[in-house]
C-alpha cells in the first residue's frame, strides 16, 4: 500500500513538472516570435544590411539584402537594394557578378536614376578590374546615352584617365579639356592636361638607333640608353673575340678561329638584341616616371568626390 501511494506521488511530480514545461513553452513562443518580428522589419533589416556593407563585411551585407528582397519583394527600396548587391560585389572584387548585377539592374530601369547610376558603376567596374580599351567603350556608350546627366564631367574625367592608361597622350589631352568650367573636376583636368601634352612631346630613344648603333660599334646602342657598364662589357667582350679570331686565322690556326668566331657571332646579336631591348627599358623607365604621378592624380581625384554617396542618398530618399 506505501509503495502504491509513492508510485501516485511520483507521478503526480511529473505530471506537474511536464504541464510547467508546456505552460513556460507556451507563454514564451510569443514573445520569440514578437522578437523575431520585430527584427525582420523592413527598416531593421535594411539597417542591419547598410551596417555590414559600411563595415566592409560585404557578403553578409548581400545575405541581408537578399533576404530583404525576399521578405518584402514588392516594396520600393528593392531597387536600391539591388544596386547595393552589385556594390558589394564591386567592393569585394567579384568583378563578374559586379558587372551582370549593374548590368541587369540597367537594363531592367533604364530611365530610372539608379538604372543610370548602374550603367556608370558597370564602366566602373570594368576599370577597377583593369579592362582599359573596354571601359573606355562602355564609358562612351553612357556619354552616348546620358548626355545632360549630371555624371557627364566625371565620366568625361574616366575617360580622359582611361586614355591616359593606355598612353593615348593627344586624345588624353583633348578629352580632359571637354570638361566644363562649372565642374568640380575642372581645375584638376586643366592640369592634368598639361600633364598629357607633356608626356606627348615627352623625348625618348629610338630602339632602331640603338641596334644600328650597336652593329656599327658593339656597345654603343647600350651607351646610347645610359647603360654604359653594359656597353663598355660589349665592347670589350666583342671585341676580344674578334682579336681572337683575326689572330687565330693569321697564325694559321683554323680550328680554333672557327670556334671563336661561332662564338662571336652569338656574342654579336646579343650585343645588339641587348642594346634594342636596353633602350625600351629607357623609355619605359622615363614614361614611368611621368605617368606615375599623373594616374595616382587621376585617382586621387576622383576618390576624394563624395557624388557615389550623394547619389545613394538621393536614391533612398525617392523611395520614402
Amino acid at each position: 500500500m506505501e509503495g502504491k501511494i509513492i508510485r501516485n506521488i511520483k507521478q503526480y511530480n511529473l505530471s506537474l513538472v511536464f504541464s510547467i514545461f508546456i505552460m513556460v513553452i507556451f507563454i514564451t513562443i510569443p514573445y520569440h516570435f514578437q522578437a523575431e518580428a520585430s527584427y525582420c522589419t523592413k527598416e531593421n533589416l535594411f539597417s542591419f544590411a547598410d551596417y555590414l556593407f559600411e563595415n566592409k563585411e560585404y557578403y553578409r551585407s548581400i545575405t541581408e539584402y537578399v533576404h530583404f528582397i525576399f521578405l518584402f519583394p514588392d516594396d520600393p527600396m528593392v531597387k536600391l537594394a539591388r544596386l547595393k548587391i552589385a556594390y558589394a560585389y564591386q567592393k569585394g572584387e567579384q568583378w563578374t557578378d559586379a558587372f551582370n548585377r549593374f548590368h541587369e539592374l540597367w537594363e531592367t530601369y533604364p530611365d530610372k536614376d539608379i538604372g543610370i547610376e548602374a550603367l556608370f558603376q558597370s564602366a566602373e567596374t570594368l576599370k577597377l578590374q583593369k579592362q582599359y580599351q573596354k571601359a573606355l567603350n562602355r564609358f562612351q556608350f553612357f556619354l552616348q546615352k546620358y548626355p545632360e546627366d549630371e555624371r557627364r564631367n566625371k565620366a568625361i574625367f574616366r575617360i580622359s584617365c582611361l586614355y591616359s592608361h593606355l598612353q593615348e597622350w593627344q586624345k588624353a589631352d583633348e578629352s580632359f579639356r571637354q570638361i566644363t568650367p562649372e565642374s568640380k573636376f575642372y581645375p584638376e583636368a586643366q592640369s592634368l592636361a598639361k600633364g598629357a601634352e607633356e608626356m606627348k612631346s615627352l623625348s625618348l630613344k629610338n630602339p632602331a638607333v640603338a641596334g644600328l648603333a650597336s652593329a656599327a660599334l658593339p656597345g654603343l646602342g647600350q651607351m646610347y640608353a645610359h647603360r654604359f657598364r653594359d656597353g663598355t662589357t660589349a665592347f670589350l667582350v666583342n671585341g676580344g673575340f674578334i682579336w681572337g679570331v683575326v689572330e687565330s686565322f693569321a697564325k694559321g690556326q683554323n680550328a680554333l678561329g672557327g670556334v671563336l668566331l661561332f662564338l662571336e657571332i652569338g656574342w654579336y646579336a646579343g650585343n645588339i638584341y641587348s642594346a634594342v631591348n636596353s633602350t625600351k627599358k629607357y623609355n619605359e623607365k622615363k614614361i614611368q616616371k611621368k605617368i606615375t604621378p599623373l594616374l595616382e592624380r587621376c585617382s586621387l581625384s576622383l576618390n576624394g568626390q563624395p557624388q557615389k554617396g550623394k547619389i545613394l542618398f538621393a536614391l533612398s530618399l525617392s523611395f520614402q
